[in-house]
């Protein structure tokens, strides 16, 4: 998208100079995109493109801590770049995380600060993830006022299992992105009308780490997939 192009961001609503925005941070694929990856992106002013790049690096660190714990293509590099990180002073999610450990080890109770910095940064970065989806599938702009809210699933169900789950509710408009990414996938679920801002939107990551965002207009409305926010 050329760099000098004025249009409407589609993160804030503002008319701008719009910029390409990758809506799923590039970081969270490791140092060398995986070949065929399908990289959604949108356009949005430089404020909003420039301004998350802190909160998804720590978004990044906290799946990374995550993916740590089993064996996947790139625990490797998620060790690497946190510890490195964390060494040089760049990663808060690394050095709480360090925090955490040693005063566990000591008997003491654990550092409420990873916890502080993960509701902050998780609701801050899929909100924003959330409306380039939004903005990508449907080619409108979700509205400022909708609520949006994250949260992290209980490993109940492989994301495979949550797909056919998804694809199974009938009369709901549905997006699929990414259903065979070892990295990355993504569901989106849309009200019919008039409930276009209610949408319920599964994330995977690494095939182990699954969040679930819901969208609600300003004024609550029962509609069709109200009660379809967990599964």
């Amino acid at each position: 998208m050329p760099k000098n192009k004025i249009g409407e961001c589609t993160i804030c609503g503002q008319t701008s100079e719009l910029t390409r925005e990758h809506v799923i941070p590039k970081s969270f694929y490791g140092e060398v995109l995986p070949v065929k990856t399908k990289m959604i992106t949108v356009g949005s002013c430089i404020a909003c493109n420039q301004g998350a790049s802190e909160d998804e690096r720590k978004v990044r660190d906290l799946l990374g801590l995550e993916v740590m714990q089993y064996e996947h293509e790139l625990t490797g590099y998620f060790d690497k770049k946190i510890k490195g990180n964390t060494n040089l002073g760049k990663s808060k999610v690394g050095k709480a995380f360090e925090t955490q450990n040693r005063l566990k080890e000591l008997g003491l109770v654990p550092s409420e600060e990873l916890v502080l910095i993960e509701n902050e940064v998780i609701q801050k970065v899929f909100k924003k993830m959330v409306r380039g989806l939004y903005f990508y599938f449907w080619h409108e702009r979700l509205r400022n006022n909708c609520k949006i809210k994250t949260e992290k699933m209980k490993p109940v169900y492989e994301w495979y299992q949550l797909l056919e789950k998804i694809k199974s509710f009938p009369d709901h408009i549905i997006v699929v992105h990414g259903d065979n990414d070892e990295i990355f996938g993504c569901a989106g679920l849309r009200g019919p009308h008039p409930y276009q801002s209610q949408t319920r939107w599964f994330f995977s990551f690494y095939r182990k780490i699954i969040y679930i965002t819901a969208t609600e207009p300003e004024i609550y409305l029962p509609g069709p997939i109200t009660d379809k926010i967990w599964l």
